[in-house]
């Protein structure tokens, strides 16, 4: 097995850029969902579910400077400056951040035709719903696909996740599908992961990934009859594991990875 692709966004939200190596620190992916958008008047971060246009954008951030690109083509750039600090809801959970000063809010809030603000994680995965990393096969994939009913070869597989948002895509070569509900840790590249459990998934899943249109693909359905869950929150249907980081290291597409 090896590694496909590697994804990440630094502003939730945001559609995922494809790195062929990433830096996993001990809290996650470096500068993974660094920034979001928030809602001061309801006291929240935006939910990509409620807010599709976001997928359409794109940003990234090197250290320095972020730039957030909006789907006509125009951008804006610069370095973030923290301001007030805040504290909103994140799907339950209190997200400590730091409003951002600078062009970006009052661009975004144009192009959603609502007040947001941009924010700034007070430490990392403050905006992450579970695990740090998330993972899926190609074998889950494939399957997937022969269950919506489409043929897909593997690059196709490999644009398609992205609509799953997933840190990693490991070719899992002829292994069976959902082979990755079984591992428990995993090391690719010089780090090592320890596996949490299934990833829930939601409607956010039937959205054309980079445009945010909803489609008539309907994944949920598909894997509704043997991917469910029953947890706090009700039934979930589940694909995907989630993990967090429990050695440091780079990873890098083509590296081997290991599952026990």
């Amino acid at each position: 097995m090896h590694l496909a692709r590697l994804s990440l966004t630094v502003l939730k939200g945001a559609g995922h850029e494809q790195p062929s190596s990433l830096a996993l620190d001990e809290d996650g992916p470096r500068h993974d969902r660094r920034f979001c958008w928030v809602d001061l008047a309801a006291g929240r971060v935006l939910r990509t579910v409620e807010n599709p246009a976001l997928l359409a954008c794109r940003a990234s951030f090197d250290a320095t400077r972020l730039l957030v690109r909006w789907p006509d083509g125009s951008e804006l750039t610069g370095i973030p400056h923290r301001s007030a600090a805040a504290v909103v809801d994140y799907w339950g959970r209190d997200a400590h951040l730091a409003v951002v000063e600078g062009p970006w809010a009052a661009a975004m809030s144009t192009y959603l035709g609502r007040d947001v603000v941009l924010a700034q994680v007070q430490a990392a995965g403050q905006v992450v719903f579970g695990g740090r990393v998330t993972v899926l096969t190609t074998a889950s994939l494939r399957e997937l696909a022969r269950r919506t009913g489409r043929d897909l070869d593997e690059p196709s597989l490999l644009v398609d996740s992205e609509r799953f948002r997933s840190t990693m895509v490991v070719d899992s070569g002829d292994a069976p599908p959902f082979v990755e509900d079984t591992w428990r840790r995993m090391v690719v590249g010089s780090a090592v992961l320890r596996v949490r459990g299934a990833v829930p998934r939601c409607a956010v899943v039937r959205l054309e990934p980079g445009v945010g249109r909803l489609e008539q693909l309907d994944p949920l359905r598909a894997l509704a009859a043997d991917r469910t869950e029953v947890n706090v929150r009700g039934r979930e249907v589940v694909f995907g594991i989630d993990a967090d980081v429990e050695v440091a290291g780079l990873v890098s597409v083509g590296d081997e990875v290991q599952p026990s």
